[in-house]
């Protein structure tokens, strides 16, 4: 779908359901209590223990996770969200029932009735007021999805107001962008023409865009792929209506708004969930390994200080996610200055492919140097642009501006998400292969990103590491 259920919204949601399911409970009972139907119970019919609380917690959590209650696909219109409550509380309340059959039979089924029913409109009121929550929050524009419609024809007027028609999925229709209709302060039915097609990019920026929809493909498939093209290191999505010419983009994703069908060629490699549980894991690994490594480093820093004159922290701008620099650390491994003949090793290759060559026996390296670099010793200092969110334990290697600057458009993908202290290319060759098969190796690590993935590569660079092979 075209709106995202962020974590943020994700967590109210779920929390808006447990709170009005465990006050169902004790709801139920002030009405067995007190409503005149069904025989005398006794105490223990009544008997609504700490067991109870936490079983249908841990029923309805999982009974709703697992029937996709809080996808995009189940939240888009009322009447799909209201139908997937209703199927998740109906069998989690099987469930419960099954549950409590083999552990305890004494509760009143009288009670576990009311409970469904009341359960049922609670969960079902809290969703109605968290749309209504949802779409006051989604008028602020920090909290809102804003979408850029290249297009100012019937068919992109036509997806305005279909995407305006979501006011409580957090999408913001910012204007259009049309060949046609560039005039200054032109608007259509209150939304602006912001400037022609070729501006698309600096209007994303000053708009903080991010969904460019094009709703004119037929028109425009030429710019369609250069547009691609220079958006490849932005963390913007890029989406098409699509005529029948345009049904076999590879890896294209569906789908739809209202009556129109949206097709998807470019998704940030990682959603928001993905990226919140890298993160965790990021500051799981890096915290532990800072405090236990920290004698180590500070012998480290000691040699390096001793074998040749100089700082023990050497720290050099790279390119991060999304282009934006930053200043990465690491160990001293080279006398100093020996960075100012970097470029010497950037070539060409018969083809005109970009190639970075390192030596093994650069004679730039230190004696302590070559010992650091072995063991990857060199690298731990870049556990603080870990925690500063600068990269990532697991991404592509933080690229040289020098070298950014020459990388064709297909292999600035690279930079869409953070880069890595290890990585896939570093598990397979690290240096004894070129700067351009490492691309590569980003780039496939992108294409099949997971977090298994990254705990794979995490195991497999400690054995690379000990081996110390391609190291220098």
């Amino acid at each position: 779908m075209l709106h995202a259920i962020t974590p943020r919204r994700l967590l109210i949601l779920y929390l808006g359901d447990l709170a009005a399911t465990m006050l169902s409970l004790p709801l139920a009972y002030a009405l067995r209590v007190r409503l005149p139907f069904g025989q005398q119970v006794t105490p223990i019919g009544l008997a609504l223990t700490l067991y109870v609380y936490l079983l249908v917690a841990l029923i309805w959590s999982v009974v709703f996770f697992a029937q996709a209650v809080y996808s995009p696909e189940n939240t888009a219109r009322l009447v799909d969200e209201t139908r997937a409550v209703v199927l998740a509380i109906v069998f989690s309340t099987f469930t419960l029932c099954g549950v409590l059959y083999l552990s305890l039979r004494g509760l009143s089924r009288l009670l576990f009735f009311y409970f469904f029913i009341v359960d049922l409109i609670a969960v079902i009121a809290v969703r109605l007021a968290g749309r209504m929550w949802f779409t006051s929050m989604a008028a602020g524009k920090d909290l809102a999805r804003n979408v850029l419609i290249v297009g100012a024809n019937e068919l992109g007027q036509e997806l305005a107001q279909a995407l305006m028609s979501l006011p409580w999925a957090g999408l913001r229709v910012v204007g259009y962008v049309d060949d046609n209709l560039s005039e200054p302060g032109y608007k259509i039915e209150g939304l602006p023409v912001l400037g022609c097609v070729k501006d698309t990019e600096q209007i994303i920026a000053q708009s903080n865009v991010h969904e460019v929809i094009f709703a004119n493909p037929g028109e425009n498939r030429r710019t369609v792929a250069n547009l691609l093209a220079h958006l490849e290191e932005k963390s913007v999505s890029v989406r098409v209506v699509p005529d029948l010419m345009d049904l076999a983009f590879l890896r294209a994703t569906a789908s739809q708004v209202g009556s129109i069908p949206l097709i998807g060629l470019k998704q940030p490699v990682l959603d928001e969930y993905q990226r919140l549980a890298k993160r965790l894991l990021d500051l799981a690994v890096a915290i532990p390994a800072l405090v236990l490594s920290f004698p180590l480093m500070l012998g480290c820093a000691i040699w390096i200080r001793l074998d040749s004159p100089g700082p023990a922290i050497f720290k050099q701008q790279r390119v991060g996610e999304n282009g934006q620099l930053f200043w990465m650390y690491k160990f001293r491994t080279m006398f100093v200055g020996a960075e100012d003949e970097e470029y010497k090793l950037i070539t060409h290759a018969e083809d005109g492919r970009l190639l970075f060559l390192k030596r093994a026996d650069d004679p730039r390296v230190t004696r302590a140097g070559r010992f650091l670099r072995r063991f990857s010793l060199d690298e731990l200092p870049q556990l603080l642009n870990v925690l500063k969110a600068e990269m990532s334990l697991v991404g592509p290697r933080p690229e040289l501006p020098a070298l950014m600057r020459l990388y064709e458009p297909g292999q600035r993908k690279r930079l869409c998400v953070p880069p890595g202290l290890t990585g896939w290319w570093q598990i397979n060759d690290r240096s004894d292969s070129t700067k351009y098969s490492q691309t590569e190796h980003d780039l496939h690590y992108l294409q099949n990103y997971s977090l298994r993935l990254d705990l794979q590569i995490l195991w497999r660079t400690i054995g690379v590491v000990l081996r110390g092979k391609g190291a220098y």
